[in-house]
């Protein structure tokens, strides 16, 4: 196969293993991977995020949603809102995964991965705050 990208034809170039492991011997996780960061990235981001944006927007309303995109979604409904964030977060960790070899070439990716999901984190546990009545 050749990089969409740059054209690279080299036996470095393995995004079509992480899209569709060989087997599930081959499917390993580590903290390392860019496995454990795609899974991270769409938990936090598109599981985390999405439950507890709910719930803050049931505490006060959709208008508390900061991204516009997102708040556009929630004054449609609940549904419209998982569809759209869902849709979202999947095209972000299907393009990480795909892309996964020029972004593991970065000294140091996987800093910038963990401040992404230390990021999440932080966004979900405000979204509870805010849902719990401590940040209304």
């Amino acid at each position: 196969m050749t990089c969409p990208v740059c054209m690279d034809r080299s036996s470095r170039y393995g995004y079509a293993k992480i899209l569709s492991p060989d087997g599930p011997s081959s499917f390993r996780v580590t903290v390392g991977s860019v496995r454990f960061h795609a899974l991270a990235f769409f938990s936090i981001w598109g599981f985390g995020d999405t439950v507890s944006t709910l719930a803050a927007a049931s505490a006060v309303g959709p208008s508390g949603e900061a991204n516009p995109l997102m708040a556009a979604a929630l004054h449609v409904g609940p549904l419209p809102f998982i569809v759209v964030k869902i849709l979202a977060v999947g095209l972000g960790t299907y393009l990480f995964a795909r892309f996964s070899h020029h972004i593991t070439t970065v000294p140091g990716w996987w800093l910038w991965a963990f401040g992404w999901h230390i990021l999440g984190v932080l966004v979900v546990v405000t979204n509870l705050m805010v849902a719990g009545g401590v940040l209304a």
